[in-house]
């Protein structure tokens, strides 16, 4: 749904952050509220320790170095897999690194995104269906490929009003943020918001308080603010999916605090 959040879109240079170094296990996460830029820990920092963020998306974090500095765009640094020595940055390893992984990239990239989010929900879920169906093309995806598809799957779900079936992808969601991405991340936080609302729709009212408490809690250690930030971080979100919900998802936001 990009045209309901154009208002959130936009591009800034912001001087001081431009100074955090790039980590694949970040300890600093950053989010916008309107044009101020913050700038949380996500989890205990030791004294002296620096502080860092990651320039990549989160769910490509737990891909190999391979896919991971190709994500960085040819920066004028390289991450290295645990074991790596530094003799493994030499233009001739990297080659050789090419040679062997030569279908190690994102499949479901943004533009696979858009043609996918292009097609009516049932449409969708066929193409979807082919491309999972396919051996040698499931095969070929990464971890955050299937996270992708599973979100897409998700999404048209919700909109034909399987609601059932959007908690089972929106869980499969969850569980990737849960073990592949930083600690506390947003995506957490956003997929256990959509569990909720299409668990409340499908009137599985213990599943949506679980996932409700579980974005409450992720959202308190990520951003602060308590449950009322993330009603005002959240509240076009359920606006737009609430599916007719919004009041109950209020309430029952209230019953967690």
């Amino acid at each position: 749904y990009p045209d309901q959040f154009v208002h959130l879109s936009g591009v800034a240079l912001y001087l001081n952050s431009s100074l955090f170094n790039h980590d694949c296990r970040p300890n600093a996460t950053r989010f916008n509220v309107g044009a101020i830029a913050v700038f949380r820990t996500n989890r205990l920092v030791r004294k002296g320790e620096e502080l860092c963020i990651s320039y990549i998306e989160s769910d490509i974090l737990c891909e190999p170095a391979s896919l991971r500095n190709l994500e960085l765009g040819g920066r004028d640094f390289k991450v290295r897999d645990p074991g790596d020595s530094d003799d493994d940055d030499d233009d001739d390893d990297d080659d050789a690194d090419e040679m062997e992984e030569p279908e190690l990239y994102r499949k479901i990239d943004e533009e696979a995104q858009e043609a996918l989010l292009g097609l009516d929900p049932p449409a969708r879920l066929e193409n979807i269906a082919l491309l999972l169906g396919d051996k040698d093309t499931a095969d070929s995806f990464i971890r955050a490929d299937r996270k992708e598809l599973s979100l897409l799957q998700a999404v048209a779900c919700t909109q034909l009003g399987y609601f059932s079936t959007a908690l089972g992808h929106w869980e499969d969601c969850i569980a990737f943020a849960a073990v592949h991405c930083p600690p506390h991340d947003e995506c957490l936080v956003c997929y256990s918001v959509h569990a909720a609302i299409v668990a409340l729709a499908s009137d599985q009212f213990e599943s949506a308080a679980a996932h409700m408490r579980t974005a409450l809690k992720t959202h308190a250690v990520a951003f602060g603010g308590g449950p009322q930030f993330l009603r005002m971080r959240y509240g076009k979100e359920l606006e737009i999916f609430g599916r007719g919900n919004e009041k109950r998802l209020w309430q029952m936001i209230g019953l967690l605090e």
